[in-house]
């Protein structure tokens, strides 16, 4: 369920309970299968798995230090794949302020 989540852009949150190294060889494996179709990635299914994966390789550093390594080997190989398909993530826009126009501010009020 959360592999569909992440491909349709949205976030899945990562739970202390979680089998991360599953969870990585999951999400891994679903996205070697859709290169293996020829099946397009777009910028934000990456962003959103690749997201959800650093969550797991983070909860798998204080869980299963010793499981660490091996898994962020193998991501590595899939990140380093991705990076030659997709075209570098767009700048982030800044605004004056650190809001777009128009958006509520702290202290309740509407710029």
């Amino acid at each position: 369920m959360e592999i569909c989540a992440l491909e349709i852009g949205f976030r899945a949150r990562v739970k202390p309970m979680d089998d991360d190294v599953l969870h990585i060889k999951c999400v891994l494996d679903r996205i070697k299968f859709r290169l293996s179709i020829d099946e397009e990635i777009s910028r934000i299914q990456w962003d959103r798995l690749n997201e959800h994966i650093e969550a797991h390789l983070q909860q798998l550093k204080t869980k299963n230090p010793p499981m660490l390594k091996p898994a962020m080997m193998e991501v590595q190989k899939v990140r380093q794949v991705m990076q030659q398909m997709l075209p570098p993530a767009p700048p982030v826009t800044q605004f004056p302020g650190g809001q777009p126009p128009g958006m509520a501010t702290a202290a309740g009020g509407a710029n």
